[in-house]
């Protein structure tokens, strides 16, 4: 079985997804907030309007659902999957609603109110790194929905400069991509780690637990001495024979 397969894993890195998309919820709804009243200064206000709510009741749907997630046991391996099909979809549509900005909340006219806009969904994106690598379809498919309509508009755009900034769009997608796979390799190797330091320490202590009580029950003399040969421990046989407490 490989480690992704692994359901002890996968519960570890849903835990995970979890508890850091609370802060990315509550963080990149503010985000949609400033940049809705920003962008109302060249954008009809009915789509700026149309837009925060849309974003705001995804993000209300998944912090609904991670909350849930959060209280119920996910002991059941088919358990699991079933809320991580469900938190993938969130989040696919969730990054479509973000992507939209790149169409609708795009002004020819004004390049302040584009670099705002590039700016907005390249923070957002990078925060993706950090908040969705625990899980890579998650990370990557909110990324290409966030990035690809903005991209695609700028080379829409009849603008050499807008040209420009779609291959660097390009290009700074594949970058976080590369990244979130980094990350999500990273951030596995440290659970497995951690697990298998704690099956060391389960596994020494059961020894230890074995041991003291072969050491305790044995029929014969048993004592430990240190490089003094000062006595450390030994076991009540041993201690009856001196005639003096262990």
């Amino acid at each position: 079985m490989s480690q992704l397969n692994n359901p002890i894993i996968q519960s570890a890195l849903f835990v995970r997804l979890l508890a850091t998309s609370k802060f990315a919820l509550v963080t990149s709804t503010v985000i949609a907030a400033l940049f809705a009243y920003a962008q109302r200064e060249v954008i009809a206000l009915p789509f700026v309007l149309t837009w925060l709510f849309l974003v705001i009741t995804i993000a209300i749907i998944r912090a609904t659902h991670v909350h849930s997630c959060l209280r119920t046991p996910l002991d059941e391996h088919s358990t699991l999957q079933a809320q991580l099909v469900k938190f993938r979809y969130l989040t696919i549509i969730a990054g479509l609603a973000w992507g939209s900005a790149g169409f609708l909340m795009f002004p020819p006219s004004s390049p302040e109110h584009q670099m705002f806009l590039v700016f907005m969904l390249a923070g957002v994106s990078a925060g993706v790194v950090t908040s969705y690598s625990a899980d890579t379809t998650s990370a990557i498919t909110f990324v290409f929905a966030l990035l690809i309509p903005l991209i695609t508009r700028l080379f829409m755009h009849n603008s050499a400069m807008s040209h420009a900034m779609g291959l660097a769009g390009i290009t700074y997608l594949i970058f976080i991509v590369v990244h979130i796979r980094r990350a999500n390799q990273n951030l596995l190797e440290n659970i497995v780690l951690r697990l298998e330091v704690g099956e060391h320490k389960r596994t020494v202590s059961t020894s230890s637990n074995r041991y003291d009580a072969l050491l305790s029950h044995s029929p014969m003399a048993i004592f430990h001495f240190d490089a003094n040969l000062v006595i450390t421990h030994c076991n009540e046989r041993y201690a009856a024979i001196l005639g003096v407490p262990v």
